[in-house]
């Protein structure tokens, strides 16, 4: 990745085994973990950098401050381009609760005998398996329209009733 460094931030921390410095720099109007080493570049320089996460946090990995680059045109915090980054932990959450939904439902139908699956016992398996995958996949395309919408709102909950 490669941007502007917005804001280096340090912060002096005391733990266990005394006081330490913890390190933070933003970039692209996001901040990223340096850990407890001053990192080498300043506000203003164009760095390329790698991210990696642990957890709810990322942290900037590999910096190399672009020589011979131009600092003077770091972009300021009101016109930095938003960075649309993807939590892959989120995404997973959202497809293992529609997995679990869908293997629910399966049990549910299979126990009242309103799945019907093929006679032969080697084809049974992989019909349940199918099934289970499309609708799993039913609920996540339903659950990411709804996401995509911004959420679902009380009105949407509440059934909607002709008056005559």
């Amino acid at each position: 990745m490669n941007g502007f460094v917005e804001q280096i931030s340090e912060k002096q921390r005391t733990g266990a085994n005394g006081n330490y410095m913890t390190y933070n720099v933003k970039i692209n109007g996001e901040w990223l973990g340096a850990g407890y080493k001053k990192p080498q570049c300043k506000q203003g320089d164009n760095i390329d950098y790698e991210i990696t996460q642990k957890g709810q946090y990322k942290n900037i990995t590999n910096i190399s401050i672009n020589s011979g680059a131009i600092t003077t045109n770091a972009p300021n915090n009101a016109t930095t381009a938003p960075t649309h980054r993807v939590d892959t932990r989120d995404i997973s959450i959202r497809y293992q609760s529609c997995r679990k939904d869908a293997l629910a439902l399966t049990n549910m139908l299979l126990a009242s005998d309103a799945l019907k699956l093929p006679a032969k016992q080697a084809d049974k398996v992989d019909a349940a398996l199918a099934f289970v995958d499309e609708i799993t996949n039913q609920y996540y395309i339903a659950l990411q329209d709804v996401m995509d919408k911004g959420g679902v709102t009380v009105e949407d909950l509440i059934p909607q009733t002709d008056v005559a």
